[in-house]
């Protein structure tokens, strides 16, 4: 059951914009924000190296988690997000594009 809600969570209520883009970019994921609270985010570069992207803002209403990233340091590149809870792990592609 875990793996189902995860995999549903990720195709459909999980979105980056904008993407491709040259600075920030927002990770919004919409369900309810208690099932967030294990959730963790991590970026990788094209070469599979962690990145730590500044958070500029997080936020949360009634139904969705907004994250905020400053990328307007890092070089063009593909770079994926890993959303992973209770050892479930997936992946979100992002696009930095100067």
């Amino acid at each position: 059951a875990l793996t189902a809600n995860f995999e549903e969570m990720d195709n459909n209520n999980v979105h980056i914009y904008p993407n491709p883009t040259a600075d920030n970019f927002t990770i919004v994921i919409n369900e309810d924000p208690s099932a967030q609270k294990d959730l963790e985010i991590k970026i990788f570069n094209g070469v599979g190296a962690e990145v730590h992207l500044p958070v500029k803002s997080t936020s949360v209403n009634k139904n969705s988690l907004f994250v905020e990233y400053e990328a307007g340091e890092y070089p063009s590149g593909i770079y994926m997000v890993q959303l992973k809870r209770d050892n479930i792990v997936t992946y979100k592609k992002v696009v930095i594009q100067k």
